[in-house]
Protein backbone atom coordinates (compact mmCIF):
# COMPACT_ATOMS: atom_id res chain seq x y z
CA UNK A 1 0.00 0.00 0.00
CA UNK A 2 1.90 3.47 -0.78
CA UNK A 3 1.24 5.93 1.93
CA UNK A 4 1.21 9.56 1.70
CA UNK A 5 3.70 11.77 3.14
CA UNK A 6 1.31 12.90 5.94
CA UNK A 7 1.08 9.11 6.90
CA UNK A 8 4.56 8.14 6.35
CA UNK A 9 5.10 11.12 9.14
CA UNK A 10 2.25 9.46 11.43
CA UNK A 11 4.17 5.91 10.82
CA UNK A 12 7.64 7.26 11.97
CA UNK A 13 6.54 9.55 14.94
CA UNK A 14 4.48 6.16 16.02
CA UNK A 15 7.80 4.22 15.68
CA UNK A 16 9.95 6.45 17.71
CA UNK A 17 7.14 7.22 20.24
CA UNK A 18 4.79 4.05 20.52
CA UNK A 19 2.79 5.83 23.20
CA UNK A 20 2.27 9.08 21.83
CA UNK A 21 -1.58 10.42 21.19
CA UNK A 22 -2.97 12.45 18.48
CA UNK A 23 -2.73 15.80 19.73
CA UNK A 24 1.12 14.99 19.53
CA UNK A 25 1.22 14.17 16.76
CA UNK A 26 -1.14 16.98 15.25
CA UNK A 27 1.33 19.42 17.07
CA UNK A 28 4.31 17.81 15.48
CA UNK A 29 2.75 17.71 11.91
CA UNK A 30 1.15 21.34 12.33
CA UNK A 31 -2.01 19.40 11.57
CA UNK A 32 -5.73 19.36 13.39
CA UNK A 33 -6.50 16.38 15.41
CA UNK A 34 -9.48 15.59 13.54
CA UNK A 35 -7.27 15.69 10.34
CA UNK A 36 -4.80 12.89 12.01
CA UNK A 37 -8.10 10.89 13.62
CA UNK A 38 -9.11 11.05 10.06
CA UNK A 39 -5.34 9.41 9.11
CA UNK A 40 -4.76 7.30 11.26
CA UNK A 41 -8.66 5.60 11.07
CA UNK A 42 -7.62 4.67 7.73
CA UNK A 43 -4.00 3.30 8.78
CA UNK A 44 -5.92 0.86 10.97
CA UNK A 45 -8.62 0.06 8.38
CA UNK A 46 -5.70 -0.90 6.07
CA UNK A 47 -4.17 -2.57 8.92
CA UNK A 48 -1.04 -0.66 8.80
CA UNK A 49 -1.45 0.00 12.63
CA UNK A 50 -2.90 -1.45 15.74
CA UNK A 51 -3.93 0.62 19.07
CA UNK A 52 -2.80 -2.12 21.63
CA UNK A 53 -4.07 -1.74 25.69
CA UNK A 54 -6.66 1.24 26.62
CA UNK A 55 -6.98 3.93 24.29
CA UNK A 56 -5.33 6.75 27.24
CA UNK A 57 -2.41 4.27 28.16
CA UNK A 58 -2.00 2.28 25.05
CA UNK A 59 0.88 2.22 22.27
CA UNK A 60 0.57 2.03 18.77
CA UNK A 61 2.01 -1.20 17.07
CA UNK A 62 3.03 -0.15 13.64
CA UNK A 63 2.82 -3.40 11.33
CA UNK A 64 6.09 -3.13 8.73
Amino acid sequence: MKLGKTANAILNLMLEVPEIKIPRIAERRDRSERAIELRINKLKESQVVERISPPKNGQWDVKE
